[in-house]
């Protein structure tokens, strides 16, 4: 027992020695400890440090900084979804769904900006009632259509499809890449629209066929447009045909037939636009036209998920 007293008591007194060792140590770092604190709560701030303003103030300032951009670079003044966060305002979720469902600019791509950075105020679209979501849905940024090879353009191509132009070939190679070109600055321009589209489609419910419904409107817009990303679109209406197979609450009878007749009628819709002008070696030119919406089986994949069964 003395023994026992005796190692509490010289376990104490190196504790005490410890501590008086480590005090000074320990009272340097405390400081330091509460500066990071402070630091680190003066970058976080409160919704009283945002100021608050209209969605209507928004756009006038959205529209203006894009068509100043577009004016001098030919390029969109952001390039993420950050202008609630880089002005330091805010705008309540209720009032910016609204504005979703309405055009906020005569110009589809500018009406695309517009909204892809209002979104950036974080709106929930779990509050927003069925009207509002068709409404948004309805008034989805339109897209810029991808332009085709101009005239002249199309008569050196066409030529040089009939027969090969070897003589002509850093001609044909020059006027491709400008035609290229012009397709990426449409591309370019339909950006904030697409990711726009993404960030809404993402949010909708599935419910009532609902989200299924809108995918397969947007990747027919793209399609339409002859933006070549209707082909991720359209993987992505299969995906979701595919999980809700056999469910009749996502996806109700009614629904079904309608979705069944929609692709019927798009399968029998082909996109004329060109994809791809390829110049051979030889000077031989191939022009790849954009054709139909489906590829290889995915038409009848999609049309039988959507009848409830696997593809045979």
């Amino acid at each position: 027992m003395f023994q026992h007293a005796r190692f509490i008591c010289t376990l104490s007194v190196i504790m005490l020695l410890v501590g008086a060792t480590l005090s000074p140590a320990a009272d340097a770092e405390e400081p330091k400890k509460a500066d990071e604190k402070t630091e680190k709560k003066e970058e976080t701030k409160s919704p009283a440090q945002f100021k608050k303003i209209s969605v209507n103030e928004a756009v006038r300032d959205l529209v203006l900084e894009a068509k100043k951009k577009m004016r001098e670079l030919q390029v969109w003044p952001r390039q993420t979804s950050d202008y609630a966060v880089k002005t330091n305002t805010m705008i309540e979720s209720e009032e910016v769904i609204k504005a979703l469902g309405r055009r906020l600019d005569r110009l589809g791509v500018m009406d695309g900006y517009v909204k892809w950075q209002l979104l950036s105020y974080q709106p929930s679209l779990v509050d927003a009632s069925p009207r509002e979501l068709e409404a948004i849905v309805r008034f989805f940024p339109q897209l810029m259509p991808r332009p085709n090879p101009t005239a002249a353009q199309m008569r050196i191509f066409k030529a040089a499809e009939q027969r090969a132009l070897p003589q002509y070939k850093d001609k044909i190679r020059a006027e491709i890449s400008e035609y290229e070109l012009a397709v990426a600055n449409i591309a370019n321009m339909n950006k904030p629209a697409m990711e726009y589209r993404d960030k809404i489609i993402f949010e909708l419910p599935e419910d009532n066929g609902l989200r299924l419904q809108v995918k397969l409107m947007d990747a027919q817009d793209r399609f339409v447009a002859g933006d070549m990303s209707y082909e991720h679109a359209i993987g992505g209406v299969i995906r979701d045909a595919r999980s809700m197979k056999t469910d009749k609450e996502k996806l109700p009878p009614s629904v079904r037939a309608k979705l069944l007749q929609q692709i019927e009628k798009l399968k029998s819709s082909p996109n004329p636009m060109i994809d791809n002008v390829n110049l051979m070696n030889s000077g031989e030119v191939n022009l790849i036209k954009i054709g139909g919406i489906f590829k290889h089986k995915q038409y009848e994949q999609l049309k039988a998920y959507l009848e409830g069964r696997d593809p045979d």
